[in-house]
């Protein structure tokens, strides 16, 4: 009697970290090592592998390093930078150009990542 196993021998499919393109040669030059995404984002875990992606092209693959659920408010300027800004007012305009407007006690994720592969 043949044994049927049910369980998928594939690999689970591999998360992916979208960017607009503009943000493409920040990341790959290391000036942005984080991002920050408008309220509670539990898709990414710590210790995950994730293609980046720029636009429509993965530009390279990250490991999350750090997840981190709060708010705008407390953010610091060092936060800002990660993300690739120089202060937190650049940021917060960057962010409301992707989301519109939100409150600074809005839930937000910050995704801090570290690049391990990078596309030619």
């Amino acid at each position: 009697m043949p044994h049927n196993n049910d369980e998928s021998t594939e690999e689970p499919k591999k998360k992916k970290l979208k960017f607009l393109q503009d943000y493409k040669g920040l990341i790959l030059s290391g000036a942005k090592t984080s991002t920050i995404r408008k309220g509670h984002k539990s898709k990414y875990q710590e210790g995950d592998v994730v293609d980046i992606v720029a636009g429509d092209e993965v530009i390279g693959e990250a490991v999350i390093k750090a997840v981190r659920h709060t708010t705008f408010k407390e953010l610091t300027p060092k936060d800002a930078r990660k993300d690739g800004f120089s202060s937190k007012s650049k940021l917060k305009k960057a962010l409301k150009e992707i989301y519109g407007e939100f409150k600074s006690d809005d839930p937000i994720t910050q995704i801090e990542f570290e690049m391990v592969k990078r596309k030619r």
